[in-house]
């Protein structure tokens, strides 16, 4: 990616770059209204993306899951065409923590880039992945037979694996770690300790600092999504007003709702796979994380 990516040489300053369904989208839109932050227009834009967690999921590949670190300077200026003069430029895609090309294209773009990692128990991470991914695509209709038809999301819940590679291009000083409980628990420290790891006013109350945001939905009908995901195929290069109705269709048929619990089982063998990964992901950013054990 050269320097010529943005007008006056401009770079992305930060970047999130995981882990899914553990508080980005909380993070982001806290920023976004930060008055020192630009954040790209799209959320997922994937500037450095070489490849999405997994190439084998059903269908035509969706914009979040899409690499578009060879998009090109024009679509990459687009996304920060509100920027204004001092701000920071930053963006937030999950799908970079298990791209092993992804810490090299950041670290040439930018060598003084600052990465957020947000960091959730693996165990109800996945599961909510599986719902999110759900929205979407037609999946196996249990999480277990997911995890079964697709055990690559069970690496890349493997975090501190991730992490390690980041720190062959970026020093520790420049990744900050977000806990997923800490945004429900303590979210005016978290928000302050994040503006002074970025180096931006901490005396800021953002709109969403309590807001509850991208909660659970579940689909209506899973007809209906099939039909919008091969609809959103056929139409990629459609006129702005028919992609438009395919969004307000997926949207209706999303309803709030809360998840099916676990089974006892499932999470018990889930939280086996990951106590190791776990214990030395405690180590690693020096944190208690042994809740994520019960």
């Amino acid at each position: 990616m050269s320097d010529d990516c943005f007008e006056n040489n401009g770079k992305v300053d930060f970047a999130g770059v995981g882990a899914g369904r553990s508080g980005t989208t909380w993070v982001a839109r806290c920023l976004a209204e930060h008055p020192d932050v630009c954040m790209a227009r799209v959320k997922e834009a994937n500037f450095f993306l070489t490849r999405y967690v997994s190439t084998r999921l059903p269908g035509k590949q969706l914009p979040f899951m899409m690499p578009r670190n060879g998009a090109g300077p024009g679509w990459m200026v687009a996304q920060f065409a509100h920027h204004k003069l001092g701000q920071l430029r930053g963006e937030f895609s999950p799908a970079y923590l298990s791209d092993p090309q992804t810490p090299h294209l950041m670290q040439q773009h930018n060598p003084a880039m600052k990465l957020i990692v947000c960091l959730r128990r693996p165990t109800d991470a996945l599961y909510s992945v599986y719902f999110e991914l759900s929205k979407y695509v037609a999946l196996p209709t249990t999480f277990e037979a997911f995890l079964t038809a697709y055990p690559e999301f069970i690496e890349y819940a493997r975090f501190v694996r991730h992490i390690e590679r980041f720190l062959d291009y970026f020093p520790p000083t420049h990744i900050f770690f977000v806990i997923f409980e800490d945004i429900a628990n303590k979210p005016m420290d978290l928000f302050k300790e994040l503006c002074d790891f970025l180096d931006i006013r901490q005396d800021i109350q953002p709109p969403s600092l309590t807001a509850k945001v991208n909660q659970r939905r579940h689909v209506r009908s899973r007809k209906l999504r099939s039909l919008l995901h091969l609809a959103d195929g056929m139409l990629a290069n459609a006129n702005f007003t028919r992609n438009e109705w395919i969004r307000r269709l997926r949207q209706w048929n999303l309803k709030k709702a809360p998840f099916a619990p676990l089974s006892d089982t499932t999470r018990r063998s889930l939280d086996r796979e990951f106590y190791e990964d776990n214990k030395a992901l405690a180590r690693f950013i020096g944190r208690d994380l042994s809740a994520w054990e019960q």
